[in-house]
């Protein structure tokens, strides 16, 4: 499959969502981020592991270089106080520059594009056993056991006495 085509394939989220993870890697090896940032970026780059994005994929991911850094200011200077984002749209379209630039979001969506082939695979028929090797389970057939009665209430438990200084309870709607 050509570059072009395997970019197409990809929704516009999970391809800002690889450059986010760029990004991130990024500021993870600026000198000097503090622990705390690291920790909250870390985080950000665990969070976006799905069926789609892969600990494999985030691993050949690499930092943003500084033309990256540029071209994703660009786009992100142009959302002010906009509700929507104009820089998601504009950095979703510009993803194939990003690909030529940093190389590794090609190598990223080619693994993805194998994880994506191996979860559409047959699954393993119903029939067989499971990875346990207990014996198949026949959903058709009645439970074999029955609900308990639900115990029924002796006493209603003595009222909780009231908070130092707190006013009385009133209903809402005075009744």
């Amino acid at each position: 499959m050509r570059d072009d085509d395997l970019i197409s394939t990809w929704p516009p989220g999970y391809r800002h969502a690889l450059l986010c993870i760029s990004m991130a890697k990024r500021a993870l090896a600026t000198p000097g981020t503090p622990l705390n940032e690291q920790m909250k970026l870390l985080q950000d780059i665990n969070s976006t592991i799905d069926l789609f994005i892969s600990r494999e994929m985030i691993e050949v991911i690499e930092p943003a270089t500084d033309i990256e850094v540029r071209m994703y200011g660009a786009a992100a200077s142009l959302d002010g106080d906009a509700k929507l984002s104009p820089s998601f749209d504009i950095l979703a379209k510009s993803f194939r520059e990003f690909c030529a630039v940093n190389p590794s979001f090609v190598t990223a969506l080619r693994l993805g594009e194998g994880q994506k082939a191996q979860m559409t695979t047959k699954m393993p028929s119903a029939e067989k056993t499971d990875p346990i090797g207990s014996p198949p389970v026949s959903y058709s057939e009645p439970a074999a056991t029955s609900i308990p009665p639900k115990p029924e209430a002796k006493n209603s438990p003595e009222p909780l006495p009231p908070m130092p200084g707190a006013a009385p309870w009133r209903h809402p709607l005075g009744t």
